[in-house]
């Protein structure tokens, strides 16, 4: 019977002091049996801090599917590389597929300050009893 896979999705992003650090990543993700999806463009950028007296580095970024036990691995082979800046793994965000919205959108003009009534606050005056509560509560509901 085959074994089951349980490979999720995620994104690694990496500086690289080289532009052999998108090959150094690349085998690195291949020798943890990760499936590389997408290979982003390798940009040189310039640091806004040193890092490892760097003032510059290469950026790119893979798309790879991996069991969730391989990451540390990926993490520590990573960090032990000393092309590799930095990097950072992350589960890409859901593609939304529709709105999160309350509801239809209102049709009409968007209410503004000067078009909206002007509401009164609340005058305190002190604790109500449960009944005087009461009382305060349907007089709001009906109007």
């Amino acid at each position: 019977m085959p074994k089951e896979s349980n490979k999720k999705d995620y994104e690694i992003s990496f500086l690289a002091k080289e532009e052999s650090g998108l090959s150094e990543v690349q085998k690195t993700l291949v020798r943890a049996g990760a499936e590389v999806t997408m290979t982003g463009p390798l940009e040189r950028i310039v640091l806004a801090y040193k890092i490892e007296g760097e003032v510059s580095a290469y950026f790119g970024f893979f798309h790879f599917a991996s069991e969730p036990a391989n990451i540390k691995d990926i993490e520590h082979d990573l960090t032990a590389n000393s092309t590799v800046l930095r990097s950072l793994i992350v589960t890409p965000p859901f593609v939304k597929t529709r709105s999160r919205g309350l509801g239809p959108k209102p049709k009409g003009p968007v209410p503004t300050e000067e078009t909206q009534p002007e509401r009164q606050a609340p005058v305190a005056s002190g604790p109500l009893s449960n009944e005087a509560l009461e009382k305060k509560i349907e007089e709001i509901l009906q109007q």
